[in-house]
């Protein structure tokens, strides 16, 4: 499954290591030059209760590098505007990515947690 992480602080790191080391084709997606550039060159260290590996995963800060993901995974901080904007404008684009053919507000509502309407 190809699955977009937005953000590689704690939360996005672990999503994604755990989900890339399960076989998935996983994207994180930071404003953080950085830590995308670390990643995409060293993997992603996860250790922890579990072991200590490296996953590599793709790293970018451009979202339109991904293309059409399955799952949209986003894992910012509630202040973090800057990385995905408000919300109301964040719903619809994690809509288009997950499901380009279908109801933006059913898709991104399903995507975030809310109901199913």
């Amino acid at each position: 499954m190809k699955i977009a992480v937005v953000g590689a602080g704690a939360m996005g790191s672990v999503y994604s290591g755990f989900l890339g080391d399960a076989g998935h084709e996983v994207w994180v997606v930071d404003t953080w030059r950085e830590q995308v550039d670390a990643i995409r060159e060293r993997g992603l260290r996860v250790a922890g209760a579990s072991g200590d590996r490296i996953v590599r995963v793709h790293a970018t800060t451009g979202p339109s590098e991904i293309g059409e993901a399955e799952l949209v995974v986003i894992a910012t901080k509630a202040i973090a505007g800057e990385v995905i904007g408000d919300r109301a404008e964040v719903r619809p684009r994690v809509a288009e990515q997950v499901d380009p053919g279908c109801e933006q507000e059913q898709t991104a509502n399903r995507s975030l947690g809310g109901d199913q309407r």
